[in-house]
């Protein structure tokens, strides 16, 4: 990501949050599994492709992936927001979760070992949140492991934060 474009993330990502409060690290990531996308993508192309075809004489193009976000972490929360495709910059902000309440995945290699994959657990959510990273730039996937990483190692820190505590009573 480029210094501008970092510039207008961390100018969204300061209107939420709180004095003093600091920016770790950044990412960015497709939300979601490949394997449900592909699945909704065919099944929403087809529908699209009927309408198009109808409306324009069968003349047409239509086309899906799935959105791009920015992840913005915190000392003390999760920011995202999302990717805006024409320009690349920060969007409208998507949601935010505390950092206490999120645990992560490890980080997992997928496609040929090309795509990274992991989740975000976040208690209070039915289902994680799921990202895939793209292998290019190599510096989004590396920041993404890092992410994958750092939120993993603190739920696990968490975990036997809490074990310790149950064992002192």
């Amino acid at each position: 990501m480029g210094n501008r474009r970092n510039q207008k993330l961390l100018k969204a990502a300061s209107l939420r949050m709180e004095q003093g409060e600091q920016v770790e690290l950044i990412a960015i990531a497709k939300l979601g599994s490949g394997a449900a996308a592909a699945t909704r993508t065919v099944v929403a192309t087809a529908a699209a492709a009927v309408v198009v075809g109808m409306m324009g004489g069968g003349v047409g193009f239509v086309g899906f992936a799935r959105r791009e976000v920015y992840i913005v972490l915190t000392d003390r929360q999760v920011l995202f927001f999302e990717a805006v495709r024409s320009t690349g910059g920060p969007g409208k902000h998507l949601a935010s979760f505390p950092r206490q309440l999120t645990a992560g995945s490890e980080p997992k290699s997928s496609g040929l070992g090309l795509f990274t994959k992991f989740s975000i657990d976040v208690k209070g959510l039915d289902q994680p949140v799921r990202l895939t990273v793209a292998p290019l730039p190599p510096s989004n996937r590396r920041r993404a492991r890092e992410l994958a990483g750092i939120l993993a190692h603190q739920s696990a820190r968490a975990d036997m934060r809490r074990g310790a505590d149950q064992r002192a009573y």
